[in-house]
């Protein structure tokens, strides 16, 4: 049995152009994944980047919690030019 995250309602909402599928095929198939403390530095949100089945790079936020249970609460097509430079500076310093 394979694992798959739960995918929070509201992206489809907002973005009516992806849907489960896509989100299940970048998280599958994930180029690059990496953890970012948010600003209240309290959670660990991950950023993951990957192609979904139509070809597009698509953006990934998700949180786990205790049980390591994910939840994927964001997803966007193109990605974001923040994340872009999060995943692209990584390293450098």
């Amino acid at each position: 049995m394979e694992f798959q995250p739960m995918i929070h309602p509201r992206i489809h909402r907002t973005h009516p152009d992806i849907d489960q599928q896509d989100i299940l095929e970048v998280w599958r198939n994930a180029l690059v994944s990496a953890p970012v403390i948010n600003s209240q530095g309290s959670r660990k949100v991950w950023l993951t980047l990957g192609f979904d089945g139509q070809g597009r790079l698509m953006e990934l936020a998700s949180v786990n919690d205790d049980a390591r249970l994910w939840m994927v609460f964001h997803a966007m097509t193109p990605p974001s030019r923040k994340t872009l430079r999060e995943f692209l500076t990584r390293g450098r310093d």
